[in-house]
């Protein structure tokens, strides 16, 4: 991993560090829009850091490397294999100042990706959900109508309520309690309970095979694109959760997560 090309501007890049990082882009004259990570997003925008709330130094110095990368040619509103843009991947790693900067530059908050799922369901099953509220407050004041989105099914039917219900009777206690941080925090913004108006006997099977495999998450699928780019660097980021070793599972294989040919 230490010999992955370009290892040295990631750094730069992940530590805020853009004048040296643009530095080394010009000097070596990288094609950057081809420069990408194995599942294909560019290279140079995936170990991008978060800024604190109130760091606006921090936050306009990652708008402004974010345009001069546009201006190599980059296209910000690109999707992996997956379909997951870069709004998805900052909401999948925690990075929510940095998803609203995706926003702002014009990255789709509302876009979904090839299993159905916005970034709701994404954040589903994320470990300190909380910190999502100021972006989720950030669209409203957007007039993006929330309410529609959190409660949109992917293509298993599945709403957002629906796969973070569907760990509910995890049997550790702080995964028990993450779990019922993300119930609420969905019913806060909206969510309604699908089980309520007949959701079906195949997704209550579906959500309870998904108990056995709450771990193989977005969180761990996104994580990936970090770790792949950003050699010898700690993300700046949550703790990945310990991923289950069977990557031909069907919740990991049917939610795009998971997949044992990532790495």
């Amino acid at each position: 991993m230490a010999n992955e090309p370009h290892a040295d501007i990631n750094k730069h890049i992940a530590n805020g560090e853009f004048i040296n990082a643009m530095q080394k882009i010009v000097a070596r004259r990288l094609d950057v829009k081809n420069i990408k990570d194995k599942l294909g997003m560019n290279l140079f925008m995936i170990p991008l850091p978060d800024p604190d709330l109130g760091s606006t130094e921090l936050k306009s110095s990652i708008k402004r490397f974010i345009k001069f990368l546009e201006e190599k040619g980059v296209n910000i509103r690109e999707k992996d294999e997956f379909g997951n843009n870069y709004v998805h991947i900052a909401v999948m790693t925690h990075r929510f100042s940095l998803a609203q900067i995706f926003d702002e530059l014009g990255v789709s908050s509302t876009d979904t990706n090839n299993n159905g799922e916005n970034f709701f369901h994404q954040l589903s099953t994320h470990k300190e959900v909380e910190k999502a509220h100021s972006f989720v407050k950030y669209l409203k004041s957007k007039d993006i109508p929330i309410e529609n989105l959190i409660n949109t099914k992917d293509n298993d039917g599945l709403t957002p309520l629906d796969v973070a219900t569907a760990g509910s009777n995890a049997s550790e206690e702080d995964s028990a309690r993450d779990i019922h941080y993300n119930i609420e925090f969905l019913k806060l913004f909206g969510a309604k309970d699908t089980k309520k108006s007949g959701l079906s006997t195949e997704n209550e099977s579906r959500n309870s095979s998904m108990n056995e495999n709450i771990d193989t998450s977005s969180i761990t699928y996104s994580m990936q694109h970090l770790l792949l780019t950003v050699p010898g660097q700690t993300p700046q980021t949550p703790v990945i959760q310990n991923q289950q070793n069977d990557g031909s599972s069907q919740t990991a294989s049917a939610r795009g997560f998971g997949k044992s040919d990532r790495n």
